[in-house]
């Protein structure tokens, strides 16, 4: 699972950073969507959860910015860490709040831990994905929004796509040009590559 998430990361269009702005160059980031896929595939088992948060993790980060994915930004005005940009709660102490923090594939997995608890959970009790991706960004229960909507039909563009398809653009990555372009003669891998980024 983790070639499939990592193909389906590199698929994804990455933050935008004005020229000479990029903090990372172009191995650095691949190296660290790999942690990211890595840890994904460590910590959750299901294949449809996985994309979910990996989808979330994209959306949620503006493109796996490396300032979230390190802990040096935190978004909602301070309030959230990490790729899943998790709020401290009484199931999420500051102590343990702090450790998602981090590109290391130890500060990865324990927030791919956190994202897929509660992404699963908001999953079973909304029992849509659409209202799942909205309750976990609002934190207001399962009422539908567009969000929720866009990032749900994001995922199950993603998850029609054959695995195959995926594991060909790993494979033909080393020829990427910048990350996310398809080389000559290799086609996007389905209709969510096309259209760019959730």
């Amino acid at each position: 699972m983790m070639a499939w998430l990592y193909a389906i990361a590199l698929s994804l269009t990455p933050a935008w950073y004005a020229p000479g702005r990029n903090p990372e160059t172009e191995i650095q980031y691949r190296d660290r969507v790999e942690t990211i896929a890595e840890a994904i595939a460590a910590e959750v088992s299901d294949p449809e959860l996985a994309a979910a948060v990996l989808v979330k993790w994209h959306a949620e980060s503006g493109g796996f910015r490396l300032s979230v994915h390190s802990g040096e930004r935190l978004g909602d005005n301070g309030h959230a860490i990490c790729l899943g940009q998790l709020h401290q709660s009484r199931d999420l102490l500051k102590e343990d709040w702090l450790r998602l923090a981090g590109t290391d594939l130890e500060s990865t997995r324990r927030c791919a831990a956190a994202t897929a608890k509660l992404l699963g959970k908001a999953r079973r009790l909304c029992r849509d994905w659409g209202r799942a991706f909205s309750a976990y960004a609002t934190g207001r229960g399962c009422q539908l929004v567009a969000l929720g909507r866009e990032r749900s039909k994001r995922l199950s563009q993603l998850l029609q796509v054959r695995a195959t398809e995926f594991y060909r653009l790993v494979k033909a990555s080393a020829a990427l040009g910048p990350v996310g372009v398809a080389p000559a003669g290799v086609a996007p891998a389905g209709p969510a590559l096309a259209q760019g980024s959730l």
